[in-house]
């Protein structure tokens, strides 16, 4: 989503640039979170770019679990909007309000939040990424709620605003009606159309590598399995998923929408296979890079699920070249706080984040160094700063 303002300061072209970056879209929260948090630093003006950077990190903030963070920041953000009296501006707040409701599950309110968002935007050629957005919002809204009519109407009009845009782009949103209009077939227990739909969702936007729109339709794909009583695949698929949320930095959670549906197949997979059975399947999915989840959960054979082999474990840290570093600004802090012996409840105190945001992070720091305990984290601190001061 792009919005049609011109800046006329640096730190208003900085915040548009972040703004710009598609993070909400394109999965990655944590980097999204700190990027957002720069601009808004230094765009401090009451601008647009400033009101669309609140919104923006409010709604981050939803989607990583931290409540506390995104109330005020979506109040800030909307506020503004209100002041500025400016259409883009207060449609973005619509659209933001209604994904927060969507989070919460309570979808009445958040298709009344999208709608008027539709209402205040006027339906030119420049507004039609954000009209866009808004109408695939209502889609997944209604698909939730099983309302396939709702879905389809706005489909149309979706496509009809899409005709003329990049292939990319129209695909992006035929896979996410696709997956709205699949959630809605499963909630009225339609499960071969329901899988059909989730297929092709998969299909068409898999190659994009869009980590988030996969993990949802891997989600989707593991509680039609549960529903079929296919709950070996379901706990297979669960721990795909489990990966590529963890990839993107949040969980689930952070999706309360989505987080119950995926507690009732947890918990039903789990029952029906027994807890050995279950694990081995959930932790081979947990193992599978995204390519071959994707296969698996559009049950490829020419691409069956593969375990990587075990490798023994470390007994020192790897060697990580400094030019190297794979980890983004933020976690390095919290690596720092790590090797400081701080608790994830410290670390959370300290950057005045949640805890589970926290946690999140040191997850993301061991994945990423091809660690297994906080203390190798520490030694690669200290060879850092030994290597910075030689």
């Amino acid at each position: 989503m792009r919005f049609a303002y011109r800046p006329s300061r640096p730190s208003a072209t900085f915040c548009r640039t972040v703004i710009d970056e598609n993070y909400w879209n394109a999965g990655h929260v944590s980097e999204g979170r700190y990027r957002v948090g720069q601009a808004l630093a230094r765009a401090r003006e009451p601008t647009a770019w400033r009101a669309q950077g609140l919104l923006l990190a409010g709604f981050l903030a939803t989607v990583s679990g931290d409540r506390g963070a995104a109330r005020a920041l979506l109040a800030e953000g909307t506020g503004l909007a209100r002041q500025l009296n400016d259409a883009a501006t207060q449609a973005f707040a619509a659209y933001c309000a209604g994904a927060v409701c969507v989070f919460a599950g309570d979808l009445n309110q958040a298709i009344a939040h999208f709608e008027d968002g539709l209402a205040v935007l006027p339906a030119a050629a420049a507004h039609g990424s954000q009209r866009a957005l808004l109408l695939i919002s209502l889609a997944v809204a209604a698909g939730l709620a099983g309302d396939e009519e709702r879905v389809v109407a706005r489909q149309r009009e979706l496509a009809a605003l899409t005709e003329a845009s990049g292939e990319s782009i129209r695909r992006i949103y035929s896979a996410r009606w696709l997956w709205a209009l699949g959630l809605a077939a499963w909630r009225r227990g339609e499960l071969e159309r329901a899988a059909e739909l989730q297929q092709e969702s998969l299909r068409l936007q898999a190659d994009l590598n869009d980590r988030m729109d996969n993990a949802h339709c891997v989600e989707a794909l593991a509680w039609i399995a549960a529903s079929g009583h296919q709950y070996e695949r379901a706990a297979v698929l669960l721990g795909a998923a489990a990966s590529l949320w963890r990839s993107m930095g949040t969980t689930l959670e952070g999706f309360e929408h989505l987080a119950s549906y995926h507690r009732d197949c947890y918990w039903q997979a789990r029952q029906a296979v027994g807890e050995q059975a279950f694990q081995a399947a959930y932790d081979r999915g947990l193992e599978l890079p995204m390519e071959d989840a994707v296969a698996y959960a559009l049950q490829q054979p020419e691409k069956p699920p593969k375990q990587r082999p075990e490798k023994p474990p470390d007994k020192r840290p790897t060697p990580v070249v400094p030019g190297e570093v794979p980890l983004t600004p933020r976690e390095l802090q919290v690596a720092h706080l790590l090797a400081g012996g701080r608790s994830n409840k410290e670390i959370a105190a300290r950057l005045v984040i949640s805890q589970r945001t926290a946690e999140g992070h040191v997850e993301r720091i061991l994945a990423k160094l091809g660690f297994t305990s906080r203390a190798q984290v520490a030694a690669w601190v200290g060879s850092k700063s030994d290597d910075n001061g030689s």
